[in-house]
């Protein structure tokens, strides 16, 4: 009997031991995202680019580029990485995540990669926007000429903060994203919450484009 009482003691204690560590480290729950905390950005839109449906090309145009970058600013703008990258097939959807050994994109490359994504991100409606993005390594989004979000340095998965955007009128707007992955892992997925609708989705293909006249960036 004192054999059985002293077990039910242990058994209680441990009990108690693991809901005092799941308390203090968050068992069953997502890791903490320290960018999540930091304010989101905000920018307003109010003209759209001057382009046609019928002269775009489904996905986002890509240069890669054989480098071991360790921040965004080091890496070359839209035009001159047209003359110092690889140009790749459209990127249809950015919803990438692979494992040490996996392909960054169809760069060929498992680390050491560089991408500049050009092309135009269709708004269907005006209103409130909000996007975001799983980035591993850094990233640097423009939309509309005007820097939507960054987190620009060697990091693991991470969410971006979130980019606000007040769109006055609906239709294609330019987008430009600078992205690299060191070493690792990588990951980049783009997330996006359009007006009148809960919670964030991955953003799907048909919302990207690229003019058809050209090759590479734009």
């Amino acid at each position: 009997m004192k054999d059985q009482y002293a077990g039910s003691i242990s058994i209680a204690l441990i009990s108690l031991l693991i809901l005092m560590a799941c308390t203090l480290t968050g068992c069953g729950k997502p890791p903490a995202d320290s960018s999540q905390s930091l304010p989101p950005t905000g920018v307003r839109l109010s003209t759209p680019a001057g382009v046609s449906s019928k002269n775009l090309t489904p996905g986002l145009a890509v240069v890669y580029l054989d480098k071991f970058y360790r921040r965004v600013s080091q890496m070359p703008n839209a035009a001159r990485a047209k003359t110092m990258g690889k140009p790749g097939k459209a990127i249809l959807q950015l919803n990438h995540k692979a494992g040490k050994e996996g392909l960054v994109f169809d760069s060929g490359k498992k680390k050491g990669v560089g991408m500049i994504l050009t092309g135009y991100l269709h708004l269907s409606t005006a209103g409130g926007y909000r996007f975001q993005a799983l980035s591993n390594d850094g990233i640097e989004c423009i939309l509309g000429g005007k820097q939507l979000f960054a987190d620009p340095g060697v990091h693991k998965d991470r969410l971006t903060p979130v980019g606000i955007v007040d769109v006055s009128a609906a239709g294609w707007y330019p987008l430009s994203i600078r992205y690299f992955q060191r070493k690792g892992t990588s990951a980049l997925k783009l997330y996006w919450q359009p007006p009148g609708t809960s919670g964030f989705s991955i953003i799907p293909p048909e919302i990207f484009a690229h003019s058809n006249n050209r090759q590479g960036v734009q």
